[in-house]
């Protein structure tokens, strides 16, 4: 990676000096041709987040005199470096539209270019370990207003599809940026997931031939079904057509890394479409409780969810069996031992070559986790003896959750964040050390946020209602939603 630096000059001038590391990545030496020094606040961003090592300088005598670089590029460029060098290796953003983003940012709505710039500096504060500069924050501002304008701005009706893209894409780059700003969950985020569900209707199924709205909608599937789990709008449109037969079509495409591709099979598929249907169940659950689960309607509607429940939990397991045999067939899964460690479920750990292969199986299983719980207090509700086989099932799935807590250890705290949902839905499993093992965790991806100041009574209480929440037990409150995006 290389930094320019020139001058200041009056006027023209035929001779500059440029420092130039002679270490330089190709993919960087193709991205990075600027020339003038940047004299916007977003080309500061970029500069820092390079990291370059400074070798030696040398006199250039460019010809003809390159004109200034629009701030735009500047952005672009900065966003490039981020995919490139950024967290983990910026696995977390590979299979996002925004990889598309850099070669469509001078054209897009200046939405998107706000948003461009608040994502680059959060990124880049992150990259050094700082908390949110004032840099940082101003950017919010602007961005959260300018995309706020551009939703009030929508049409009742058919809006312009350029226009509902721009609008659909700043709120999911927000979606990327938020865990990062705030402590709580964002209060905007209702509001961002009725704009988004409006837009995706709208827009219908995206065209066949535009791998960015593709990878767009792939990703506010997934947004819009994960905040359904947390009390969100309903989302039947998407296995409704014609979007149900696109949703086919768009899971089996574009995975960007090789290791991803188990999780792009039919049956995964499916498990996602089926996803919304949990937060009817829990609805149903809780309404069960409530009224009384030994009338004749609670009666016919338990045999109704639990007769769906076992189906899904069918699917999941031969979904679960065989995505995990070819992960660790192809070595993105490894299991390694450690007949030292005191707590049993510890003495086997996974270990990934990919942060988001081990955060896409951890969601897998603990789909899987909270269908078995749920079962499980159908037992302890209608028959005399609780079926212990099936607690059984339910503590051996969440082992598996709990063999990647060494892994996840491994990875920044940011980028581990994604799973602490799948590892909060198994602390009702958890036992002695166990638990410990959980909390621990939990305070190390919490670490950077500092959500919980490092109260491990305050974990325990937040992550045992998350899972009664989930299993319909308790209401499901809007904090919880943080831990779904």
């Amino acid at each position: 990676m290389q930094e320019l630096q020139t001058p200041e000059s009056e006027g023209p001038t035929t001779t500059r000096i440029r420092f130039v590391s002679h270490n330089v990545p190709e993919s960087a030496k193709q991205s990075d041709t600027l020339e003038e020094e940047p004299s916007s606040t977003t080309a500061k961003a970029e500069q820092r987040v390079k990291r370059s090592v400074i070798k030696r300088f040398v006199m250039v005598n460019p010809s003809p005199r390159t004109p200034p670089v629009a701030p735009v590029d500047h952005l672009s460029s900065c966003l490039v470096t981020l995919l490139e060098y950024g967290p983990e290796g910026g696995t977390f953003l590979q299979k996002s539209p925004i990889r598309y983003i850099p070669r469509r940012l001078s054209r897009s709505n200046p939405v998107v270019v706000d948003m461009i710039s608040l994502f680059c500096s959060v990124w880049t504060d992150h990259c050094h370990q700082q908390p949110p500069s004032q840099v940082t924050s101003r950017r919010y501002d602007i961005a959260l207003r300018g995309l706020q304008n551009a939703i009030q701005k929508l049409p009742k009706g058919r809006a312009d599809r350029a226009q509902m893209i721009d609008t659909l894409t700043a709120i999911t780059l927000l979606q990327k940026t938020q865990p990062l700003l705030s402590r709580e969950a964002d209060p905007s985020w209702g509001v961002h997931a009725v704009a988004i569900k409006h837009m995706m209707i709208e827009m219908g199924p995206p065209e066949t031939d535009d791998s960015f709205e593709a990878a767009l909608v792939k990703e506010n599937r997934s947004l819009l079904i994960r905040n359904r789990l947390a009390g969100g709008p309903e989302v039947d449109f998407l296995n409704e057509s014609p979007w149900k037969e696109a949703m086919v079509r768009l899971g089996t495409e574009d995975w960007l890394v090789d290791e991803l591709e188990p999780f792009g099979s039919e049956d995964c598929l499916k498990l996602e479409l089926r996803t919304p249907r949990m937060q009817d169940w829990v609805d149903y659950i809780g309404r069960i409780r409530a009224e009384g689960p030994f009338t004749e309607e609670m009666r016919d509607l338990s045999a109704i969810v639990i007769h769906e429940m076992l189906e899904h939990a069918d699917l999941l397991r031969r979904t679960i069996g065989v995505t995990t045999k070819a992960l660790l067939a192809r070595g993105t899964m490894v299991v390694k031992t450690d007949p030292n460690e005191s707590v049993a479920f510890m003495r086997k750990s996974y270990s990934f070559t990919h942060a988001s292969a081990a955060a896409m199986l951890c969601n897998l299983v603990s789909v899987q986790v909270i269908v078995l719980r749920s079962l499980y207090e159908f037992s302890v509700m209608y028959d005399e003896v609780p079926d212990e086989t099936l607690y059984k099932e339910y503590r051996d799935i969440c082992g598996h959750i709990w063999m990647v807590i060494s892994y996840l250890h491994t990875l920044k705290p940011v980028t581990g964040l994604a799973m602490l949902g799948t590892i909060s839905v198994t602390f009702e499993a958890a036992v002695g050390e166990e638990r410990e093992k959980v909390i621990d965790i939990v305070n190390h991806l919490d670490s950077y946020l500092l959500r919980f100041n490092k109260d491990r009574e305050k974990i325990s209480e937040f992550l045992l209602h998350v899972c009664k929440a989930v299993t319909g037990r308790v209401p499901v409150h809007g904090h919880l939603s943080w831990i779904t995006t």
